[in-house]
């Protein structure tokens, strides 16, 4: 298993009620190509806790949009236009917020300039949240039992007529992804 995996093999056997298909392999592949899917779609790099560091254009704006999230804690925000880093250029902790755990306000602005701001911190889920794994849950399943048909709905016998699925992400997946969805200034 994947330590990024959104759901187990046993999380997908418990929702359908089976104790085993003989596919376990097959499950588990599909549980990490759509957790990957999944963190594509966000346009992040894990639901799960982990420390980054990223570089962002100040663009003069109080706003820093990071690109994972929830941001759990920052260690450090720098602004420097000449890439030092040095402690004269990290911003204090008493002049900027979280909010929403999602983005950064700063009490000033940032200069502007290119990849300018540096900033080190902590984001992710200690425990994946329950819509998100259900739909992981539910999608893996859907591609399981459609593999050999893969958009195929409804077949009529009587006219031979077929009915086909939408490819990709079912609406209501993209409706619960787009709750974690990164956050842009545009």
């Amino acid at each position: 298993m994947d330590a990024t995996a959104i759901a187990t093999v046993s999380d997908i056997y418990e929702f359908v009620s089976v104790s085993d298909s003989g596919d376990d392999n097959l499950i588990q592949d599909l549980i990490d190509r759509k957790t990957v899917m999944f963190s594509n779609y966000c346009e992040i790099d894990s639901f799960f806790i982990a420390d980054y560091i990223e570089y962002y254009n100040g663009r003069g704006s109080e706003y820093l949009f990071v690109k994972n999230n929830p941001i759990n804690s920052i260690t450090n925000i720098a602004d420097d236009t000449d890439w030092l880093w040095g402690a004269d250029s990290t911003i204090s902790s008493n002049d900027y917020r979280i909010v929403e755990n999602r983005y950064v306000v700063y009490k000033y602005t940032f200069a502007d300039g290119k990849q300018n701001v540096r900033i080190s911190y902590n984001a992710g889920y200690s425990v994946i949240p329950l819509d998100l794994k259900q739909i992981l849950i539910e999608e893996v399943w859907r591609n399981y039992k459609r593999r050999k048909e893969q958009d195929v709905l409804i077949k009529t016998l009587q006219d031979g007529s077929t009915h086909f699925v939408p490819s990709g992400l079912m609406p209501s997946t993209k409706q619960v992804l787009d709750k974690y969805k990164r956050m842009r200034s545009y």
